[in-house]
């Protein structure tokens, strides 16, 4: 094929194709945006992973490494692992965002995240302080999740919401999905008693007169993979990844055993 063209022509060609080759075999990862990706991308320095300090950027290549992050929503991206014409193939995000959807509570590799070492970021139910008060006084104790039943709740995990209120066998819930601000739903909807989402420092939660009932499930940072679309050298590449994570867990795990 290349017979007819002049040599710099076909240097040219030959050079292209062997970048195209290099530029396939890197492996994108998504990361989540806001505050996480701070964190994210610390977990990375830790590892050894140089790359330029991102400014507005979406796209982060990896300079020792056959890796580039990419920035995106981080409730968007178990939607990207799952959609075969994505080129992301492995992930990184919230596992309270993968459990909404739909791949388990436990699902990927937990990172050696530890964010802000005082508060551990959870799910939790509550209600509103109002509402405990009228339990407390009709019925003189404190309010448990059980009388949510007959009541509206709000939050951005409608599927978490279900399986909470269904293990504890709690009936006739109104649930209210809400992209964000699940403390203010109490002045929007009717009836709307009682919320879950996730809860830090829980000084958002006592500022807007939110009583917390429950903390259900410790949210960690995770890493997912759609593995039966990986390439084999996507996978190698992972491989190496994985182990770079092994070590840095250990070694926070050798430090805070100290």
């Amino acid at each position: 094929m290349y017979d007819s063209l002049p040599v710099w022509e076909v240097f040219l060609c030959f050079k292209i194709s062997i970048i195209g080759k290099i530029m396939s075999e890197r492996l994108k990862i998504a990361i989540p945006n806001g505050q996480l990706e701070e964190g994210v991308l610390g977990v990375a320095r830790g590892m050894g992973l140089e790359f330029q300090e991102p400014g507005r950027e979406y796209f982060i290549p990896v300079r020792n490494m056959p890796i580039d992050f990419v920035v995106l929503r981080a409730s968007d991206i178990p939607s990207f692992i799952k959609d075969d014409t994505s080129r992301i193939k492995t992930g990184i995000t919230g596992s309270d965002i993968l459990w909404e959807a739909g791949m388990g509570r436990s699902a990927g590799q937990e990172l050696p995240y530890n964010g802000n070492p005082e508060f551990q970021p959870a799910l939790f139910v509550g209600v509103t302080e109002e509402f405990a008060a009228r339990i407390q006084q009709e019925a003189g104790r404190d309010p448990s999740p059980q009388d949510l039943s007959g009541h509206a709740m709000a939050t951005k995990f409608p599927r978490i919401a279900g399986e909470y209120l269904g293990e504890r066998a709690v009936s006739s819930v109104r649930i209210n999905p809400v992209a964000g601000k699940i403390e203010a739903m109490q002045h929007v909807y009717w009836d709307c008693i009682g919320v879950l989402d996730v809860v830090e420092s829980g000084k958002t939660r006592e500022a807007n007169g939110i009583r917390e009932l429950e903390r259900f499930y410790e949210v960690t940072v995770r890493m997912i993979e759609a593995a039966d679309r990986l390439t084999p050298s996507e996978k190698g590449i992972l491989e190496d990844l994985k182990e770079k994570i092994w070590i840095k867990r250990q070694e926070l795990t050798a430090v805070m055993s100290v």
